[in-house]
């Protein structure tokens, strides 16, 4: 009993990380300043959202059990990649999506102090499996807002306009989009790990296609 007692526990406390987020403005903040913040970080938001704001009608957050088998790399498990991988300018991810054919995967972040991002990084984008699989299919673009480290001004102020334009309030928010920008799925973690996540991905971009 006490080990399915902790079990329960540890998914509880695993749903209660990710459906709460990390809020992009602190409460502490004035709410009356009409200028953004460059030190506010942010949370993650449960719908993925259109370039006007509005929620894309093709967003899901869903639990997905699609059948799409993913072959592993040689040289995987629970060691992590680097984060070389994620591009931080988002106008030149966009060039080399539209150049490869690909997506982009944008991960709105707070990569030094949100929980719930540290551990989606540590369980699935980290992972050598998630990489390997992901970036056949999409270009990775890393919106960070950190508390510990300093971003340079330019780069902090394209994530502020990111996060106003795709409407993102908390962390973490996987948004999925087209080489133009344009929003079309929220990727949501449910924990498994990074093959579970895959597969949504799969599933979400088929829907796209269709």
């Amino acid at each position: 009993m006490k080990k399915m007692e902790f079990i329960l526990l540890s998914i509880l406390s695993l749903v209660l990380v990710f459906s709460q987020g990390c809020k992009r403005k602190p409460a502490e903040e004035p709410a009356a300043s009409a200028a953004v913040s460059q030190e506010q970080p942010a949370q993650p938001q449960t719908q993925a959202v259109s370039q006007d704001n509005q929620p894309h009608p093709n967003s899901s957050t869903v639990q997905v059990s699609a059948q799409t088998q993913v072959q592993e790399p040689p040289v995987a498990g629970k060691e992590q990649e680097s984060a070389s991988v994620w591009m931080t300018d988002f106008e030149a991810a966009q060039k080399r999506a539209a150049a490869e054919g690909k997506d982009l995967l944008l991960d709105f972040t707070g990569s030094d102090w949100c929980p719930g991002c540290i551990q989606l990084e540590r369980e699935v984008l980290g992972q050598k499996l998630f990489i390997h699989e992901a970036q056949k299919h999409f270009v990775f673009v890393m919106v960070d807002f950190p508390r510990k480290k300093k971003l340079p001004a330019l780069l902090k102020q394209q994530n502020e306009r990111l996060a106003q334009r795709f409407g993102v309030e908390v962390f973490p928010t996987v948004l999925l989009a087209d080489a133009t920008g344009k929003p079309y799925a929220e990727a949501v973690y449910q924990g498994g790990g990074p093959l579970p996540f895959l597969q949504q991905l799969a599933q979400l971009q088929m829907k796209k296609k269709k």
